[in-house]
């Protein structure tokens, strides 16, 4: 979003420049030399390039390049920290999904205007619904690609979720990666900074990344499980974590 309206602002101005140039070099000066003429071709191709063509490729290339330096945390869309990463699966889409099939968790649908109604309602109301929607939370400038959940009681005022964002820039591979933030709601309050209404998390977000992988393990969906350690700390003073990340393969679905 901030390098759109960066490149978006550059653009303005380069546009602005361009038709200052223009009427200065080919209006007010008409018999101007031609060198000259060239030479303010070439400051306005120079421009172009510089400010906007080469920053998308430059961030593109840092991307690619550091595509394996995964963050701590999400954000959320105002920029403020938000679950901590904690889970790391490797396959492919069909089989992610049905691996959460079989440890019984839902997937999340979409953010749309019915589905935000039947969550009002359901919050309300204290109401049944499987599916109830997630806020977005961002992770590479991105909201998440997919997300599952495990109903705590009869409403999505309580439950345990994860969000996964997938970070395999390869389209034409079928095994993703799915950094996952795993974490579980507990009622709703204000938010501390924002004082927005949402949801509560546990702050003991390790309770919750032990169970997921516990479940996981349980019903044999995943393999070659491998703990990342990034040492021990307490995460902003807003969620108590030892800052290790789980990770592992998800079986072929079709063979178990």
């Amino acid at each position: 979003m901030h390098l759109n309206l960066r490149i978006l602002r550059r653009l303005a101005y380069f546009i602005l420049t361009t038709l200052a140039l223009w009427l200065f070099v080919f209006k007010v000066y008409s018999k101007i030399d031609e060198q000259i003429k060239f030479l303010a071709y070439g400051i306005l191709i120079y421009f172009f390039v510089a400010y906007i063509i080469v920053p998308p490729f430059t961030l593109l290339y840092f991307r690619l390049t550091k595509r394996h330096k995964i963050p701590r945390t999400t954000h959320t869309a105002d920029g403020l920290l938000a679950d901590p990463v904690n889970i790391i699966l490797y396959g492919t889409e069909k089989d992610l999904i049905k691996a959460f099939q079989k440890i019984r968790w839902h997937k999340a649908d979409k953010m749309r205007p019915k589905s935000i109604l039947k969550m009002i309602y359901a919050f309300i109301f204290n109401k049944e619904y499987k599916n109830a929607p997630f806020s977005s939370l961002y992770l590479f400038g991105q909201k998440q690609d997919i997300g599952f959940q495990q109903p705590i009681g009869t409403s999505p005022r309580k439950r345990h979720h994860v969000r996964f964002w997938n970070f395999d820039a390869d389209i034409d591979k079928e095994d993703k990666i799915w950094i996952g933030a795993a974490s579980r709601d507990i009622g709703f309050g204000f938010e501390s900074i924002t004082y927005q209404l949402s949801h509560r998390v546990d702050v003991d977000i390790d309770k919750e990344r032990e169970y997921l992988f516990g479940l996981l393990i349980k019903h044999n969906v995943i393999e070659n499980i491998l703990t990342i350690k990034s040492g021990g700390y307490v995460f902003k003073n807003k969620y108590k974590t030892d800052g290790t990340i789980d990770t592992a393969w998800i079986k072929d679905q079709d063979l178990i």
